[in-house]
C-alpha cells in the first residue's frame, strides 16, 4: 500500500474495521511511525453501514468490493497497474512489492515509543557480539487447529540445524538471543549454548520487541511474518538469515516469492 501510494503521489489510508471481529490481537501499526491515515471505525453513517453489509455479503459469496484482491502469495506485477484511487486487500508478503522504498519503510516501522532503559545494554550487547536472533512461534500456531494445519510448526531439528549452519559460516562464536510467545516451552525443549539470552518482558509491546529482534546481526526466523519482518528490518553487514523450507505445511500456498533471494 505504501509503495503504490508513493508511486502515484497519493495518500495511503488504512481500513482497520476488520479488527472489530479479529480476536488474535488488536491493530498495532499505530504504535509505529507510519504516515498512513487510519480511517475511523464506529463512526458510520447510513451509507457506510450499507457498504459494510455489502462488503460482508461479498466476502460470504467469495467476491470482493476491492479494486484489487490478492489471489495468491506470488508477486503480481499487475498490482502496479492500479491507478491512484484504488482499494486493495491482501498480505503482499513479498519484498518485490516494496523493496524500492526500503529506506523509507524502515523509518516508518520505527516505534513511536522509545525503548526502555533496560533495553540499551541488550542492544549494545547485540551490536558487540556475533548476535543471532532465534524466533520460535507457538501460541495460535499450536492452539488453533486450522492455523496449525496451514502453517505447521518449525521443529527443534530445524533450529538445531540452523544453529549448526550458522556456526559453520561465522568466524566468531555466535551468541543467541531467543524470542518466543511460549518461552517456558522453549527453555524446556531446546538445549541452548552457554550465554544464550532469553529475551522476555515485551509481551505487551510487540513494536519494541520487533525493534530489539532486528538489532541482532543474524536471524533464524520461524514461518512467521513477525520474525520475517524482524530480519527484513535488520540490515547488517554480512547478515545471514535462515528461513524454513517449506514455509507452509499446507500445499495450497505458493511461497516462492515470500523469501528474499538473499
Amino acid at each position: 500500500g505504501y509503495a503504490l501510494a508513493s508511486l502515484h503521489g497519493v495518500e495511503l489510508a488504512l481500513d482497520i474495521s476488520g479488527f472489530e471481529s479479529y480476536k488474535l490481537h488488536k491493530f498495532g501499526l499505530d504504535k509505529l511511525q507510519i504516515s498512513a491515515r487510519i480511517l475511523p471505525v464506529g463512526q458510520e453513517n447510513r451509507s457506510q453501514v450499507v457498504q459494510r453489509i455489502v462488503r460482508r455479503f461479498a466476502r460470504w459469496i467469495g467476491r470482493s468490493e476491492c479494486d484489487y484482491t490478492e489471489r495468491s502469495l506470488r508477486f503480481d506485477p499487475a498490482f502496479f497497474e492500479l491507478n491512484g484511487d484504488a482499494k486493495v486487500e491482501g498480505y503482499f508478503q513479498s519484498q518485490k512489492y516494496f523493496q524500492r522504498f526500503a529506506p523509507e519503510l524502515r523509518r516508518e516501522f520505527m516505534p513511536r515509543k522509545s525503548l526502555r532503559p533496560e533495553h540499551k545494554p541488550l542492544i549494545d550487547q547485540m551490536g558487540e557480539r556475533e548476535s543471532v536472533m532465534l524466533h520460535i512461534r507457538r501460541g495460535d500456531y499450536v492452539s488453533n487447529a486450522h492455523t496449525l494445519k496451514v502453517h505447521g510448526i518449525c521443529t527443534m531439528d530445524y533450529y538445531r540445524n540452523a544453529m549448526t549452519l550458522l556456526e559453520s559460516k561465522l568466524a566468531n562464536k555466535p551468541q543467541y538471543f531467543v524470542f518466543s510467545n511460549d518461552m517456558q516451552w522453549v527453555k524446556d525443549h531446546l538445549p541452548m549454548a552457554q550465554g544464550t539470552v532469553f529475551v522476555q518482558g515485551n509481551e505487551n509491546a510487540p513494536e519494541l520487541e520487533l525493534q530489539i529482534m532486528s538489532s541482532c546481526r543474524h536471524h533464524v526466523i520461524a514461518n512467521s511474518s513477525f520474525s520475517w519482518w524482524a530480519a527484513w528490518l535488520g540490515q547488517h553487514d554480512g547478515q545471514i538469515v535462515v528461513a524454513p523450507k517449506p514455509w507452509f505445511d499446507s500445499n495450497e500456498n505458493d511461497s516462492t516469492d515470500l523469501i528474499p533471494s538473499g
